[in-house]
């Protein structure tokens, strides 16, 4: 049932019975949206009008299912399942800066996934800085910050934190976090970034052995509901269909020119 206060003020019944258990009824609502009858707060303009649902997100395409379900692991299978912007922003430089900042170059799967898609957020969970960007949670800034923070809290703590950090042999450089602050990064060991492994420094467990596979692959695992480690728990769910939770929200460039003018 559906409780109506306007219609209580006015001294009429202010039930609405929709005569249907609890999920026909919240699907009736966001298919048709609230009863005309049901008003918004007469602290909202336009009170009278009905609430409307937002679009739906477009049903998978067979292209989509197939990459989800194939098998494939490289960034065609990715941007099969995952199109990605037509124009990726990765920042307001370039690799060079990056490089230079860094004091090394990146692994190639790397560099092609971000040039793919630029700085985003994956799932809502899983975020990409900018590469090129220098404000302090852009890529290289931040992963700086988070080397020096890790030395200082390794020092405290040894135990919990038993990696060594960038620049530091087999040092950990981070390219990616988490809303809940696991961060996602490389052991950088030796010379040729190629060679790096993945690895998660979980924010609330202890860390665990390095990943197996290149980004995309470690990515697609993930997406599919095939990867569940600490930092990256799964994301299917028994009452969806797991490709619904597969989505990217890509970073947008800066607006320029002026602000707008009120009125």
């Amino acid at each position: 049932m559906l409780h109506d206060p306007h219609e209580e003020r006015r001294g009429g019944d202010p039930w609405r019975r929709t005569g249907t258990t609890l999920l026909p009824t919240l699907a009736l609502l966001v298919e048709e949206g609230l009863p005309r009858t049901l008003a918004r707060s007469a602290l909202a303009e336009d009170v009278t009008s009905a609430w409307t649902p937002p679009p739906r997100r477009p049903a998978p395409t067979p292209e989509q299912r197939a990459a989800f379900t194939g098998g494939g692991t490289g960034l065609d299978t990715l941007t099969a399942l995952v199109p990605p912007p037509a124009e990726p922003y990765l920042g307001g430089r370039d690799w060079e800066w990056t490089y230079d900042r860094l004091g090394t170059t990146l692994p190639s799967a790397y560099v092609r996934f971000m040039e793919t898609y630029g700085g985003g957020v994956w799932c809502e969970w899983l975020r990409f800085p900018l590469p090129w960007g220098a404000e302090p949670y852009d890529f290289a800034p931040w992963a700086e910050w988070y080397a020096d923070n890790y030395r200082s809290l390794r020092a405290d703590h040894p135990e919990f934190h038993p990696l060594a950090a960038w620049p530091e042999p087999r040092g950990f450089l981070t390219f990616a976090s988490t809303i809940d602050g696991d961060q996602l990064g490389w052991l950088a060991d030796g010379d040729d970034p190629e060679t790096w492994p993945l690895a998660i420094d979980p924010r609330h467990a202890r860390v665990g052995p390095p990943l197996t596979g290149s980004l995309t692959e470690v990515l697609l695992a993930w997406l599919r509901g095939d990867l569940a480690v600490e930092g990256l728990p799964r994301l299917a769910y028994p009452h969806e269909d797991p490709i619904d939770l597969v989505a990217y929200r890509p970073r947008r460039p800066p607006r320029t020119g002026p602000p707008p003018t009120a009125g």
